[in-house]
């Protein structure tokens, strides 16, 4: 950190006149021919436009700081235009304060300079304060046979770490029975179901499960069943715009952003309002499910087997 030093100017003590200095200013009185300070003698004269005013000439810095090398501190005031007696006169090259700082941080025993996973067990999914969605990718693949799916089936546990030694992973803990992924697509090299948002089917009631599926603009909400510690998911079709196989169509299924990892549906190889008896089911050797959690907050989610249920598609 540089700061320039306090240059020859017009520096007045307090006053604007003065006829004593403190330490580290000189008095310096007016040229009776151009009225600049340029005089180094002179008398404390009563006329106010006589008397002289202090003005530094020595260049020093603020507490804590050291002069550098290079720059130049006049201690004279030379006469003629263009010198330290013009009242408009800067100095272009003035010495330099150099200023070292120490500032320091308490170090967080808890976390290293590397971010360690899985410290907390209060915030998950959450980077340098920011929340990441959950995701994982299931792959069911059946080698040569070609199925299709039925329904989609995963065991999956999620937890709140209560009392003392909740900061330690390792403490009591409470089981959210109803805490699921909030996303899903299932897709293939040549299908997608789009994005699924899955609803928890409500208790005793069936005649609002009618309600579902509910097709959207840009999504599809469909409930999720759960028994014992089983969630289901069975409401899904092909919404594939053109597969191409009858045009000249070229439309991948995911668009994946510069870092390789990011990656969205691509919007144009989709279409919701497929009519239903072009709805088709998912038929491959290999099929995808992605299921994702948007914000996990304080719970942590154990993802503990998957069970994709197919049905051999003989052809």
């Amino acid at each position: 950190m540089q700061a320039v030093a306090a240059q020859i100017a017009g520096a007045v003590c307090g006053v604007p006149y003065a006829c004593t200095c403190p330490t580290g200013y000189t008095l310096v009185y007016p040229n009776q021919t151009s009225g600049w300070y340029t005089d180094q003698t002179g008398t404390c004269d009563v006329d106010p436009q006589l008397r002289p005013i202090c003005r530094q000439v020595t260049c020093d810095c603020d507490t804590g700081g050291t002069l550098t090398s290079t720059g130049v501190c006049p201690t004279t005031f030379p006469n003629g235009l263009g010198a330290i007696g013009d009242p408009t006169w800067v100095n272009t090259n003035p010495l330099l304060c150099n200023y070292n700082t120490f500032i320091s941080v308490e170090p967080n025993y808890n976390v290293g300079s590397f971010w360690r996973h899985n410290d907390r067990c209060d915030l998950f999914a959450n980077y340098y304060g920011k929340d990441y969605p959950w995701e994982i990718d299931l792959i069911s693949n059946t080698g040569q046979s070609v199925n299709t799916i039925r329904s989609i089936e995963y065991q999956l546990e999620t937890y709140v770490y209560k009392g003392t030694m909740g900061n330690s992973c390792g403490g009591d803990s409470w089981e959210d029975l109803n805490f699921n992924f909030d996303q899903a697509t299932i897709y293939n090299n040549e299908q997608v179901s789009g994005l699924l948002l899955l609803n928890m089917a409500p208790y005793n009631d069936p005649w609002n499960e009618l309600n579902y599926p509910v097709i959207g603009p840009s999504s599809i909400d469909v409930l999720a069943s759960k028994v014992e510690q089983k969630f289901r998911l069975n409401q899904f079709w092909d919404i594939t715009n053109d597969r191409g196989e009858f045009s000249n169509a070229e439309q991948p299924v995911w668009s994946t952003a510069c870092n390789g990892y990011v990656r969205t549906l691509n919007s144009i190889n989709l279409n919701y309002n497929k009519p239903e008896t072009q709805r088709k089911k998912f038929r491959h050797y290999s099929n995808h499910v992605l299921l994702r959690r948007r914000t996990s907050n304080n719970r942590k989610m154990l993802l503990r087997l998957n069970n994709t249920k197919l049905n051999l598609s003989m052809r």
